[in-house]
């Protein structure tokens, strides 16, 4: 069985890509995402082996999604290639914050507040709660209601990053601003990568309804837009996280604006 892996951190893009190839390979109906392009979480692999099977009977190759710092390896598995999407982590954190609330029936991710009380990013900061939230986030090196499936955010990104300069080939790294601007180049570099064609004509419907069904909503789709961070953070609070990090996105020639 082989498999095309659609990683990121989360909050990173996967679900716009998945959305794409969804549409491309099967159909437009999104409650069918999961089961069409399954998960792979290293905490239960048995499940992602078996849907990843039946797919693959039918399909030839397995678009498998992952927040994994390193994909399932196994002899029942082969890894025909993967596409790493990265992100401004200063706005994975205010993504991320805001997924967390919307996801707090969850007691992993509500015990995450303050006292257990859920809010939303423009709250927190209305409170004048953030700070505390960045300061869990620049210790924590990532968001920790992630980290039992994602690792640190940092470990994340320099596991697929060393995999693709091992084999610039077949693991594309690309920026989450070139996912969304420039999708239609993005997919074509992805299925070359993969050994699949596609008319192009299908490609640019396929971003079209991606791009129709992935409006920002300040729900799920929150915002958007890059440099969001901007609007929340003190100049202060970027330089000290850059300070800290940046070396670790420079090793691989990746730039992050303050």
């Amino acid at each position: 069985m082989q498999v095309y892996w659609i990683a990121s951190y989360p909050r990173s893009g996967n679900t716009f890509l998945r959305i794409v190839l969804h549409r491309l390979f099967f159909d437009a109906r999104s409650n069918l995402l999961d089961d069409r392009l399954p998960e792979y979480d290293p905490g239960n692999p048995i499940e992602f082996i078996a849907k990843a099977e039946r797919i693959s009977e039918s399909t030839g190759v397995v678009w498998g999604k992952t927040h994994a710092p390193a994909p399932l390896e196994s002899p029942s598995v082969k890894t025909r290639g993967a596409c790493y999407i990265y992100r401004h982590p200063l706005d994975v954190f205010l993504s991320g914050l805001n997924y967390i609330y919307l996801q707090a029936d969850n007691s992993r991710f509500r015990e995450y507040f303050i006292e257990g009380i859920p809010k939303s990013v423009k709250q927190i900061a209305h409170d004048g709660e953030l700070g505390h939230y960045f300061d869990l986030f620049l210790r924590e090196d990532g968001l920790q209601p992630f980290e039992a499936f994602s690792g640190k955010l940092s470990e994340n990104l320099q596991s697929w990053a060393e995999r693709h300069w091992s084999d610039p080939q077949r693991i594309l790294i690309v920026n989450y601003g070139r996912l969304v601007s420039d999708t239609e180049e993005v997919i074509k570099q992805l299925l070359q990568s993969a050994e699949i064609d596609r008319p192009d004509a299908e490609i640019v419907k396929a971003v079209e309804f991606a791009r129709a069904v992935t409006k920002p909503d300040g729900a799920f789709y929150w915002r958007g837009e890059g440099g969001t961070f901007r609007k929340y953070l003190t100049a202060e609070q970027i330089d000290i996280y850059f300070n800290r990090y940046e070396t670790t996105w420079r090793r691989f020639g990746i730039e992050h604006q303050r």
